[in-house]
């Protein structure tokens, strides 16, 4: 649970920094981060992107201006918005990849175990879904009972 909190306290933190607090080496990781993303590169962490929608939003706008500070390109609001655009793009991209590589079989496994856990209303449960599908737990590829991992 700590993890949990001190993500959303990290979250909290980002979407209260804005692009004018940012130092050059700040926004060069942006490109570096946004290189990734327009990359679909699997290796970031897809899942905080998705849970904390306010910060990707908030990190996108950073990447562009970012991108553009370093082209020494004006960052108009349309150029703007393009660039954002696409990184969006990418990041559905990301998203589709992780869906479409789950082990539906596993986690519908799982969801069945949990399905009569009380302490998770009913309500919640289609939210879990997501979330489990976004970490990439149940990720096809991996298939690690399948190598025999422990």
């Amino acid at each position: 649970m700590n993890e949990i909190t001190n993500y959303d306290s990290i979250a909290k933190q980002f979407t209260e920094t804005t692009y004018e607090d940012m130092s050059e080496i700040d926004k060069y990781k942006m490109v570096e981060i946004g290189q990734k993303i327009l990359s679909e590169d699997n290796t970031l962490n897809v899942y905080l992107l998705y849970k904390y929608d306010d910060c990707r939003k908030q990190l996108f706008e950073m990447i562009a201006k970012s991108a553009l500070h370093f082209t020494e390109i004006t960052p108009t609001e349309q150029k703007i918005k393009s660039l954002i655009n696409s990184l969006n793009k990418h990041f559905d991209n990301l998203v589709k990849e992780i869906i479409k590589n789950t082990d539906v079989n596993t986690l519908s496994k799982f969801l069945d175990l949990i399905r009569f856990n009380e302490s998770i209303p009913e309500d919640k449960r289609q939210g879990l879904l997501r979330e489990l599908v976004m970490t990439g737990i149940f990720d096809d590829s991996n298939k690690f009972a399948e190598k025999g991992g422990d």
